[in-house]
Order: C-alpha cells, then structure tokens, then sequence
C-alpha cells in the first residue's frame, strides 16, 4: 500500500497532460502528480535527461541503476533493469553497481572513471583531483554537469519513491522509454 495516494492522472493541469498524453500511466506518475504545475516541469526534466543530449545510452542507464541504488530505489530499478538489459550493460556489471565493484574487467576505463565518479560525490560529494582529472579524459564539461544532474535528479526521484512506498509497474517502462526517446 503506498503511502502516497495515487494522483487521478486526468486532474494534472493541461500543459502536464499534454507533455505525458501518450505515456502508459505509470506509477511515478501518480505519485509526483500531487505536485500540480511543478509536475509539469519535472516531468520535462526526466524526458530531457532521457533524450541522452551529450551522453551515451549506456552511460544514462549505468548512472541511473548507480543512483537507485545508492538510495535503495527499487522503482527505478526494477524500471531501468530491463532497459540496461536491452542496451548491454551485464547481470556481472549490474551486480558490480550494486556491489560497488567499478574494477571488474568487464568495465571499460571510461565507466570506471564514470562509476568511481559517481561514487566519490555519493560519499564525500566532491570528487578528488585524480577522479576529476580521470573523468575529465573520458567525459566533456557538458557531459560531466548532465551526467551530475541525471545522478542527482535520479537519487531524489527514488528517495521520494522509497518513501512513498511508490508501487512497483509492470513492463510499462520499456513502452515509456520507447516514447520518450522518440521511438
């Protein structure tokens, strides 16, 4: 039972129903909808994050699975597993996420600097030089502060849905990922 009743989608205001018109109703959906015309922008955040402007498919997918579950988001998750599943990314290179193991041969430099990246701002929230220096031969400035805002965006996003006990979807992810990438 969540403990966020779920939001009448059909009671968004218009420029929200709009912008989620063709998603299936997702569960997320009904849970942030309380949030009225700020709904509206948050959703257009999470679709601009998910367009993939300056970063790689792959890269968008590791760095939500290591924001879930840095915060224990089973939602996103359970939504972004069978995505990541699709794009590459192994059940050894997932369980490496979880286990915090970013030295697996399975991982490229690039991910490795990308991971280790990500962790250092979980725990200390500013990356040291060398994990700086070493993210920065891989990734643009670009890259970098969108990599830093979906990480962000994501790790808020399941520590509300962890609180709002927000229930699990069936396979509507992967309908909602199709649309939002324009596919």
């Amino acid at each position: 039972m969540p403990r966020i009743s779920p939001f009448n989608l059909d009671d968004l205001p218009e420029s929200a129903r709009s912008i989620i018109g063709g998603l299936p109703p997702i569960h997320v959906f009904e849970t942030m909808g309380h949030l009225g015309e700020t709904f509206t922008i948050w959703v257009q955040l999470i679709i601009a994050l998910n367009r993939k402007n300056q970063i790689t498919e792959r890269h968008l997918e590791m760095t939500i699975l290591h924001a879930a579950n840095q915060e224990k988001g089973t939602y996103e998750w359970g939504q972004h597993k069978p995505l990541s599943v699709k794009i590459g990314i192994t059940k050894e290179q997932r369980d490496g996420i979880r286990n915090h193991d970013y030295t697996l041969p399975l991982w490229s430099n690039e991910d490795q600097a990308l991971l280790n990246y990500l962790q250092q701002v979980v725990e200390k929230t500013k990356a040291d030089d060398a994990c700086w220096k070493t993210l920065r031969e891989y990734f643009s400035e670009a890259q970098v502060l969108e990599l830093s805002l979906l990480h962000g965006t994501y790790r808020t996003l399941s520590a509300i849905n962890v609180n709002a006990e927000t229930p699990m979807d069936e396979p509507a992810a992967e309908q909602s990922y199709q649309i939002l990438e324009g596919s």
